[in-house]
């Protein structure tokens, strides 16, 4: 700041001189500011925005979100609402509801579809993190010899292209990341994602370095509830997320394959799925039915509901009911019902 506050006292000095070499009264610095200030606001005058009738980006964004999920609008406009008025969210479902295919479209539209603006990654196991903020990496040099040299991991490389552009938003979407474990990952991050901004600095472990968590990125993450890894998550990091809930819809089934051109098995198809997740919300739990992207084939018509049965839900199913098999069979046959 006292390098900036040198630049811009030169900055005034030159303007003074300027003017005063052209016969302007000016008598110190404070005629000259004064005539800065006069020339910015007439400035600003001058370019007084003209009346657009174009909407607004989150309008824009909703509209686009909603055709492209088969949404109802005011769920798409509630959705881009929660995201641009919170820094992290969590979508949390069933298998194949549709979260990280929300998370990923959300993000590119609210960034523009601006190359570097969004990122995505998926936890597993063995992600560290070394991976996600920073860590010591074997690298090879033009002799063939090995060193080590401190490398940032993905989210500290976003957040400093989002530092550069302040006024610009970027995304990170963390698909499935009930599948790591999330605090030796996150690590300061559990603090900064709280407390951002420059005033709210930490020092990174590996490089020495201050660092912060700039406002202008967002963390959108993926959690399948069906998964076990659920109950490693603590409720540190489950307080840092809002939560937002996705169920099976059989009405976006429904419209996705009216789209298609499969309106013909549309009605029956949703209708089962809805008659065999209600017989699983008595058998299993609200967390483990079966999501409606299951069904979302392109050769549904062809194949039909057996095929859809045997290759996409009954494995689901397994996993779920293992060695219940005479549930299956009763699952099977409300799936299967004739129209």
């Amino acid at each position: 700041m006292g390098e900036i506050y040198a630049e811009m006292c030169e900055f005034v000095q030159a303007v003074g001189a300027a003017l005063k070499a052209q016969g302007a009264p000016i008598q110190d610095l404070i005629d000259a500011q004064g005539f800065l200030w006069l020339s910015f606001l007439a400035a600003k005058q001058d370019e007084e925005p003209t009346p657009s009738n174009a909407p607004v980006v989150g309008e824009s964004v909703a509209k686009d979100l909603a055709a492209a999920a088969f949404w109802p609008l005011h769920r798409a406009e509630h959705l881009v609402d929660q995201v641009q008025r919170w820094g992290q969210l969590l979508f949390q479902g069933p298998p194949g509801t549709g979260k990280t295919f929300i998370a990923e479209t959300l993000a590119r539209l609210l960034a523009g579809d601006e190359e570097g603006r969004v990122e995505v990654v998926q936890f597993h196991p063995s992600y560290a993190y070394e991976d996600f903020i920073e860590g010591i990496r074997p690298v090879v040099t033009e002799g063939s010899d090995l060193a080590y040299e401190v490398r940032k991991g993905i989210f500290m490389r976003l957040a400093e292209r989002a530092m550069e552009f302040p006024e610009d938003p970027f995304f990170l979407v963390v698909d499935e990341i009930n599948r790591a474990n999330l605090p030796r990952v996150f690590g300061e991050l559990l603090y900064a994602l709280e407390y951002r901004g420059p005033e709210h600095t930490f020092r990174l472990p590996y490089s020495g370095s201050e660092a912060y968590i700039p406002r202008n990125i967002t963390l959108i993450a993926t959690m399948n509830t069906a998964d076990r890894s659920i109950a490693l998550v603590d409720a540190a990091i489950r307080r840092r997320f809002r939560h937002v809930d996705f169920a099976p819809d059989p009405r976006v089934l429904k419209a996705w394959l009216e789209s298609r051109n499969l309106g013909a098995i549309a009605e029956h198809a949703a209708d089962r799925l809805v008659a065999l997740n209600a017989q699983l919300g008595q058998v299993l739990d609200v967390d483990r039915l079966i999501g409606h992207t299951h069904l979302m084939r392109d050769d549904l018509g062809e194949a039909g509901l057996a095929a859809t049965w045997e290759e996409d839900v009954e494995p689901v199913l397994r996993e779920h009911l293992f060695s219940q098999h005479e549930e299956i069979d009763k699952l099977r046959g409300v799936f299967l019902a004739p129209e």
